[in-house]
């Protein structure tokens, strides 16, 4: 049986108050702008990431009111330790990607110098498979991440993001499941549309996605 979650009130969530979404906004936009600079707009995203981390926190909670922009201290270490979490459990798919980069190169330059063909298909061959493992690693860490994410915040202990026992019992059941493949949905849907108005609408979209997904995954990890 799945439970109900509150979809609607999970859309809706973003525009409860005016000035924290145009704070929202302002930030992506900030985010968006310094993305050439790299370290400037990983620092501003990993504020907007704690606050949603704060949205899923308050929703487990059972409280779904918008949070207010506070405590951005406290915001930007919860979204730099959420990115640290994410680096890791990416960290596979990496490793397969460099790896089959890696041989793709060693059997490019033996076959160039060698001039054998089957030392070019072998290369091809190299990183058509790591890139199809790769993506199966990061879908697979993009599914657990939400559930992590959660119970990093949940105990405020960045050990807990790894007790993969306890996450395995709640994302194997349809009551993760299901609202996972309609979050991807409604993300690239919202982000896909607005990002028709450049960077203001990627802004907006993203901010409006991003406390939505979390305020859904939120009540599911409550639930589960």
């Amino acid at each position: 049986m799945v439970n109900l979650v509150d979809y609607e009130r999970a859309i809706k969530r973003p525009f409860m108050d005016s000035k924290t979404l145009a704070i929202g906004v302002v930030l992506g936009i900030a985010s968006l702008l310094l993305t050439l600079l790299i370290i400037p707009g990983l620092l501003v995203e990993m504020l907007v990431t704690g606050f949603y981390l704060k949205c899923g926190k308050t929703a487990m909670n059972q409280d779904f009111k918008l949070p207010e922009w506070v405590d951005w201290g406290k915001l930007f270490v919860s979204g730099l330790i959420a990115f640290v979490i994410v680096l890791i459990y990416m960290l596979p798919a990496l490793i397969v990607m460099a790896v089959s980069f890696g041989a793709f190169l060693v059997a490019l330059i033996s076959g160039a110098e060698t001039g054998s063909e089957g030392m070019a298909v072998l290369s091809v061959g190299s990183i058509i498979i790591g890139a199809l493992v790769s993506l199966v690693l990061v879908l697979l860490a993009g599914y657990m991440l939400p559930a992590a994410l959660l119970a990093y915040v949940k105990d405020d202990k960045f050990g807990s993001a790894f007790k993969f026992g306890e996450i395995k019992k709640k994302i194997l059941t349809l009551n993760y499941f299901v609202p996972w493949v309609l979050m991807v949905l409604y993300y690239i849907v919202v982000v896909g549309v607005l990002s028709i108005i450049p960077v203001i609408g990627t802004a907006l979209g993203s901010f409006m996605a991003g406390v939505t997904m979390f305020t859904v995954f939120g009540e599911v990890c409550s639930e589960t």
